[in-house]
C-alpha cells in the first residue's frame, strides 16, 4: 500500500470518527450537457444519497465578495466516500449540487483536494 492509499484510508477513518458533526446529504452529479431543441439536458445524471459531508464557514480573510462570498461554505468529504449507488467513485464537477439535511441546495463553485489527495475540498454556494 502506497502513501496515497494510506492517506485516503486515514482520511476516510477520520471522517467516520467525526460522526455527528457531519451532515447527511444527497450529491447530484450532472453529466455532460447535450443541447437539443433549445435546452441543455444532462442524460447521465447521478444522485448519491446518504453521503456524509463536513460543512465549514470561510474565515473573513478568505472572503473577497466575488470568488468567495460570505455565505459560501467549505464542504469536504473523504474521496473514498464520494461514490454513486453502484460503488463507483465520483469526481466532483462545477455545477454539481449537494442537498443537505435541511433541504438547502449548494452548487459546487470550486473544487480542490488536500495535499495527500485524500479529501475533496469543495466550495458550495446557495443559488
Amino acid at each position: 500500500m502506497g502513501f496515497a492509499d494510506l492517506a485516503q484510508k486515514m482520511a476516510q477513518a477520520g471522517y467516520k470518527l467525526a460522526g455527528n458533526i457531519k451532515v447527511t446529504c444527497t450529491y447530484n452529479h450532472k453529466g455532460v450537457g447535450v443541447y437539443a431543441g433549445g435546452l441543455y439536458t444532462y442524460p447521465d445524471e447521478v444522485n448519491s444519497t446518504g453521503l456524509k459531508f463536513l460543512f465549514e464557514d470561510y474565515q473573513d480573510k478568505e472572503v473577497d465578495g466575488s470568488v468567495i462570498k460570505s455565505t459560501d461554505q467549505k464542504i469536504s468529504i473523504a474521496q473514498l466516500d464520494l461514490v454513486d449507488s453502484s460503488g463507483d467513485t465520483i469526481t466532483p464537477a462545477k455545477k454539481d449540487t449537494i442537498t443537505d439535511s435541511d433541504s438547502r441546495v449548494w452548487t459546487i463553485e470550486g473544487i480542490g483536494k488536500d495535499a495527500a489527495r485524500a479529501t475533496w475540498r469543495l466550495q458550495g454556494r446557495e443559488p
